[in-house]
């Protein structure tokens, strides 16, 4: 009878205590970043203190993802960060409260996380650790793994516990494994009866055993408990710091949540998810909405099989590639070099579907016209485009390949190459005519091999988007909507397509009420375009007004008047969104509380909250929105003619109002590149860009 007390106390304490974060609740009304992160550390460098890189704890977990924040910040406030590499969450949390660290971004042993000498910031992720075992097992709590072998991570948290827990269960083997298994390899150590169970990390969703015959989950060890970064108790300002970019900022970091689907799930999903990039004359903003040809072009294939497109941004070749393995987006419909597609079996290319030409242009008085007259000249291209990654290609450091502001006009280039500033410049093919028509002094000569080819690729086991796809351009050429497309987007342009670091009319009041209430004003202006397309005589059916359709008693409520006023309407939205934010529970992370805040900004609070009580019922995460709480929502929209409760919900629209404000949102956040309008540098030779600000990444190629 005692050890029973002791073991549901013990057990009781584990499964339903959850930690509340111990980081103040600071006031940040009227700074922004810069000013509020303004007093750093005493010295100029910051130590992080985190588990190797095989210390990846689940699907809850990406250390890669982390560090890139966490460096991020530490560019923001001016500091270095040393990183300290540890294999325990003892000893990470030893090296930091000892003072070898200030932040250490690796869990902490569940029973250590409410340690005084420690405070916790915002949440990061949430994390469940489950007990993995055969399907026959009918163990349904810890006592039922006496006798058995149980197989756990090295970097595991839970080992303080699991220690306690053999002195109780005296006949439980604990199995240590390494840090570099994948989930799929630990689930295979059961599946084949090496052990008979494995202690997994992970969320709520039950995907890693579902290929997995004769696996099940039997228990969860612990509830939902948020992941957050650790901070000294004496370090006050550092935790608030860092509080404050993880609220404005959580949002801006993408994780494609993977999930491969074949063409008949697409269909029945009704969303085709395609992987693009900044790409000049193809992807592009105009009047803050995505255009351009390839954009137009996969918008067409979507709206012919009547599905609705989600765009994700990728940056580098590789990085779309991957995303495109691991099922985080069904199509790449921006080019690749060729070198990684050649000999690919996992991987299938469509038929191109567009051509042009990378061509140098130079002085009628210094031509180039072969690879031997380019040998110690310099060749100037717009930054990010394709054809100068041809000309880096094929001049292969024969030349000097110099990256030059999107934003310079294409006549002041012409200029710098007449006055001898340049030597050359690479230029796509269908500019030629403005060259010439520009000026008599320049000449077009030398054609580059150009290994970005316009076509699109996806995944070899996708034979029948394939089959889809190969129809579809046959129809296009048919149809002539290449010649419809060159017109719109190609033959009728003077310059390339500039970037642009304006998203809106009113990006300076966005700027200011984002930060008055720690909010991305990227995100802010994704919004004010899906409610009104920046419009601030916007009026809906329902009376909302002016550029976020406030209600007038919203805004009233708000103590704030005239919502059509652009700068009361914009204060009075984001002051109602962070309302919103600030209803949903402190342990769910920060960017799932915006995203929950966004949807019940549509659709309002109740039908949010009863979206999520749906939700945990049928087994998904209630603390987050894609993939989880939004199809619950989807279930009530299905079920809105059966039920009275749920009268006027407009659930399928919320649905699509979020995924559209995340897509635009991330198409924002790369668009806009804060860097110096290019100026005529004081050298008589001119010098590449200073590197890309905070979250501002270089995309690989352009026009």
């Amino acid at each position: 009878m005692k050890l029973t007390v002791v073991l549901l106390i013990f057990f009781g304490i584990l499964f339903f205590h959850t930690p509340v974060i111990t980081a103040e609740n600071i006031e940040f009304a009227s700074a922004t970043v810069q000013q509020t992160i303004n007093q750093p550390l005493a010295r100029d460098r910051v130590r992080v203190v985190k588990l190797n890189d095989y210390g990846n704890h689940g699907a809850h977990r990406n250390i890669e993802l982390e560090t890139r924040m966490l460096q991020d910040f530490a560019n923001l406030v001016g500091l270095e960060i040393e990183w300290i590499d540890t294999f325990r969450p003892e000893e990470a949390l030893q090296k930091l409260i000892g003072g070898d660290a200030d932040v250490s971004i690796s869990v902490v042993p569940i029973d250590r996380s409410y340690d005084s000498r420690i405070l916790a910031t915002e949440p990061i992720a949430l994390q469940r650790f489950r007990v993995v075992g055969q399907s026959s097992d009918t163990v349904e709590n810890p006592f039922g793994l006496n006798r058995k072998t149980l197989a756990v991570k090295l970097s595991s948290p839970l080992w303080p516990y699991l220690e306690q827990l053999r002195e109780v269960l005296v006949d439980l083997s604990l199995q240590v494994l390494p840090d570099d298994l994948s989930s799929q390899e630990m689930l295979k150590l059961v599946s084949d009866r090496t052990y008979d169970a494995v202690l997994l990390a992970g969320d709520f969703r039950s995907e890693p055993i579902t290929h997995q015959s004769g696996l099940k989950y039997l228990f969860d060890l612990t509830g939902p408990e948020p992941v957050s970064w650790y901070v000294r108790a004496d370090q006050n300002h550092l935790v608030e710091q860092l509080n404050e970019f993880i609220k404005r900022y959580h949002t801006a970091y993408n994780i494609p949540d993977p999930s491969v689907r074949h063409f008949d799930d697409i269909k029945q999903q009704g969303v085709l998810r395609v992987i693009t990039r900044f790409d000049g004359n193809n992807y592009f903003l105009s009047r803050g909405r995505p255009a351009g040809f390839e954009l137009e072009l996969a918008r067409r294939f979507a709206k012919r099989h009547d599905l609705r497109l989600e765009v994700l941004v990728g940056h580098e070749d590789e990085q779309i590639l991957k995303w495109l393995r691991s099922g985080a987006g069904d199509l790449i419909t921006t080019r690749i070099h060729e070198s990684l597609l050649r000999d690919s079996a996992e991987l299938s290319v469509s038929r191109d579907y567009r051509h042009d030409a990378a061509v140098l242009i130079s002085s009628a008085t210094r031509p180039i016209q072969s690879k031997a007259d380019i040998i110690g000249k310099f060749i100037a291209g717009y930054e990010g485009s394709s054809t100068i990654a041809a000309a880096k290609d094929f001049l292969d450091g024969s030349g000097t390949v110099i990256a030059v502001d999107r934003r310079v006009s294409l006549s002041l280039l012409i200029d710098r190459i007449e006055s001898g500033t340049i030597d050359a410049a690479v230029i796509a093919g269908h500019q030629i005519k403005s060259v010439l028509d520009l000026s008599r002094g320049a000449i077009s000569g030398l054609s580059i091999p150009n290994p970005y080819r316009y076509r699109w690729t996806l995944r070899g086991d996708s034979p029948q988007m394939a089959v889809e796809i190969e129809k579809f351009i046959q129809d296009e050429y048919r149809e002539g909507t290449y010649n419809i497309l060159e017109r719109r987007y190609v033959a009728e342009e003077s310059e390339l397509q500039p970037t642009l670091t304006d998203l809106s009319p009113f990006d300076e009041l966005l700027q200011t009420y984002s930060a008055l209430y720690d909010f991305d004003w990227r995100l802010i202006a994704a919004q004010m375009y899906q409610e009104s397309q920046f419009n601030p005589e916007a009026v809906s059916r329902n009376g909302a007004l002016g550029l976020m359709q406030i209600m007038p008693e919203t805004a009233v409520g708000l103590g704030l008047q005239n919502p059509n006023d652009p700068e009361a309407g914009i204060h009075a939205g984001i002051k109602y969104l962070d309302w919103l934010r600030n209803r949903f529970d402190n342990h769910i992370p920060m960017d799932e509380r915006t995203w929950l805040a966004l949807a019940a900004y549509n659709i309002g609070y109740e039908h949010v909250r009863r979206a999520r009580t749906r939700a945990r019922k049928i087994g998904l995460n209630p603390d987050k929105w894609f993939g989880n709480v939004e199809v619950a929502m989807r279930q009530m929209t299905r079920s809105y003619w059966e039920s009275n409760s749920l009268k006027g919900c407009r659930c399928g629209q919320a649905i699509i109002y979020v995924s559209s404000i995340r897509s635009l949102y991330y198409a924002y956040r790369n668009f806009v590149l804060a860097i110096k309008s290019y100026q005529q540098p004081a050298s008589p030779r001119p010098t590449t860009l200073p590197p890309m600000p905070l979250f501002e990444t270089r995309d690989g190629m352009g026009s």
